[in-house]
């Protein structure tokens, strides 16, 4: 599959359907802000990606007053999944112990901000990435927002200081938090 083939499969699959649930998108990332809070799609990079035929995906949230890794003010939606303390492989978003009827892990901040991040890698010159791509959409319209929801400031601020390694950005993230209050 050539990237103009898959690119119109992804719009069909993940773009225009998650627009219609209030995602909106940005190249080729999806996100929506929801009360203080991001959630994404972020399609992960490098800069073989296209040459390759690589997709990778990642899910992660992050809270709207959070600065960048030089203390300036970003709001909402930001490319860098570096700036974004929640990460996950959207495939296992369902897994989470999120939501009403959610039960099978607990979800807690783990540091991953180095780049190397759990993502869905999709290899569409090889296979058709239908299955995969239709996957990724139930999973981020059916447990995202109760993902996002779950992680208020008050978890988020309490997650990263309980479970960080006192990284340069966590310690911005803790401070940021601390200044809202939080």
């Amino acid at each position: 599959m050539k990237i103009e083939e898959y690119r119109g499969l992804v719009k069909e699959k993940l773009i225009d359907r998650l627009e219609l649930i209030g995602f909106k998108a940005h190249g080729d990332h999806l996100f929506i802000n929801q009360n203080e809070a991001c959630l994404a799609l972020l399609r992960v990079k490098d800069k073989w990606s296209n040459l390759t035929q690589q997709a990778k995906y990642l899910a992660v949230v992050r809270h709207n007053f959070l600065p960048d890794l030089d203390g300036r003010d970003v709001q909402g939606f930001v490319e860098d999944p570096a700036l974004y303390p929640f990460k996950i492989n959207p495939l296992k978003l369902s897994k989470l112990k999120v939501g009403i009827f959610r039960k099978s892990i607990s979800y807690h901040y783990h540091s991953c901000n180095l780049g190397h991040y759990d993502t869905v890698d999709i290899d569409y010159g090889e296979v058709n990435p239908s299955a995969t791509l239709e996957e990724i959409y139930d999973q981020i319209s059916s447990h995202g927002i109760d993902w996002l929801n779950s992680l208020t400031p008050d978890e988020a601020a309490r997650q990263v200081t309980e479970n960080g390694n006192k990284d340069y950005i966590e310690k911005i993230w803790i401070e940021s938090y601390a200044k809202h209050g939080y």
